[in-house]
């Protein structure tokens, strides 16, 4: 039986590999990476492979999505705010054009550190598109203050199909850690710059769950029309002006370690909800 590890039986290797991959979900190979460093390459190349850029032979399985997060800053998350509904390729269609998630595949991956860069399949698909509230004292003062945008970081490989004897969400589990739940707070806090126009940069920023990020932020400009607008906080006793501007965020790369890839590095073993789940035979509102 130890003949069969040999590297001589690659080919048999492979076919295994792909087997586990395939059934049920592809964290079913991640303990072929403790076995021996010939098995540990051809697993980690079989897993890789699951995020390769779409080509005319190969669709995918697994992406890693950036999307607007609905996630109230000021109160406990909701059910909605669960990546499980955040990452529905069948949500993400309906979504208007502002809100269209940028999703990104495997560029390359440091042999040595196993970190894996993500980039979008084109530069047309790599931007996120939102609109920031900025308070003014009047049209013609500096910018005061201005409300943020959140964004959520999802691999789609954290989740596999929920059993019928199983207890899911949007019909999904955790493959990993089933008995988990995903960390539904936004990750990414992309920084808007205050002039209008001006673009900011930032290359392998720290997010808070020790990814990277590089993009390139800006701020555009608001037509000349809206600033003969009066707007809707403007009155007696409001001295600020709220207006809203389009902003756009070009995301060049994402760095995450090849394990984060299918293993959730937030999850959570309480449940983070302050509401009750949706119950199987209901039909949970879209948020828009």
């Amino acid at each position: 039986m130890h003949h069969f590890w040999q590297r001589a039986h690659a080919a048999l290797h492979l076919t295994v590999i792909e087997c586990l991959i395939h059934s049920p979900h592809a964290t079913a190979a991640l303990p072929l990476l403790a076995v021996n460093k010939h098995l540990r390459r051809l697993a980690i190349d079989s897993l890789l492979s699951c995020y390769a850029l779409p080509s005319a032979r190969r669709v995918p399985r697994e992406v890693v999505r950036l999307s607007l997060s609905l996630t109230n800053p000021y109160a406990p998350p909701s059910v909605r705010d669960d990546p499980r509904f955040v990452c529905q390729q069948d949500d993400a269609t309906k979504l208007p054009f502002h809100r269209q998630p940028v999703e990104l595949y495997l560029s390359e991956l440091d042999a040595s550190s196993l970190v894996c860069t993500f980039k979008a399949k084109n530069q047309e698909s790599a931007f996120l598109r939102w609109t920031c509230s900025y308070a003014y004292e009047n049209h013609w003062r500096q910018l005061t203050a201005h409300v943020p945008e959140s964004f959520s970081v999802t691999p789609t490989g954290w989740f596999r199909p929920a059993e019928p004897n199983e207890t899911g969400l949007n019909g999904q589990m955790l493959a990993a850690t089933p008995a988990c739940y995903p960390s539904p707070l936004p990750c990414f806090f992309p920084e808007i710059p205050e002039n209008p126009g001006a673009i900011i940069q930032s290359f392998d920023e720290l997010l808070p769950n020790g990814w990277r990020i590089s993009y390139r932020a800006r701020r555009l400009d608001w037509i000349p029309e809206m600033l003969e607008v009066k707007s809707f906080a403007a009155s007696a006793s409001s001295r600020a002006i709220i207006v809203t501007v389009p902003a756009y965020c070009k995301v060049i790369s994402l760095k995450i370690p090849f394990i984060d890839l299918f293993v959730a590095p937030d999850r959570l073993h309480d449940c983070p909800w302050a509401d009750r789940p949706p119950q199987p035979s209901l039909t949970m509102p879209r948020r828009r």
